[in-house]
């Protein structure tokens, strides 16, 4: 298998048991120590106790979240990601209470690979169409 079909494969392990199923432990094993994590709730980049935080908190707005990768494009030491993210919020969430809510959201995230691990990720999540499903604003 090629360098650039294990990163495919690294990525799909990320949605499909960090996000979907919550394995938390598999992020120190994917993910270098010293991760630069983009995040756009936040003007700066932070690392990988920051990432656990923002899987917990969603994780817990949305126990039955579910991500589905759509597209998978991987170059060199880079892969990207468009993916579907579906749940219900059925606990607290961005300091809302447990609104019963459906979300179906789209993102794309941005990895990049060094001795195989992630050390460079952007989150990029459609944040008016989460924010407008939980009626917190509307479009």
């Amino acid at each position: 298998m090629s360098e650039r079909e294990r990163n495919k494969a690294v990525v799909r392990r990320i949605y499909a048991r960090i996000w979907s199923a919550g394995e938390l432990d598999l992020v120190d094993e994917l993910f270098s120590p010293d991760l630069a994590f983009h995040d756009p709730a936040s003007d700066r980049t932070v690392g990988l106790p920051d990432l656990k935080a923002l899987v917990r908190a969603w994780r817990t707005g949305l126990p039955d979240l579910r991500e589905e990768v759509l597209d998978l494009i991987g170059e060199d030491d880079r892969v990207a990601c468009r993916f579907r993210l579906t749940g219900t919020q059925t606990g607290p969430f961005l300091g809302r209470p447990p609104s019963g809510r459906p979300i179906n959201i789209v993102g794309v995230d941005l990895y990049r690979f060094q001795n195989g691990r992630i050390v460079d990720f952007t989150y990029l999540e459609d944040t008016l169409g989460l924010l407008s499903q939980l009626g917190v604003m509307t479009r």
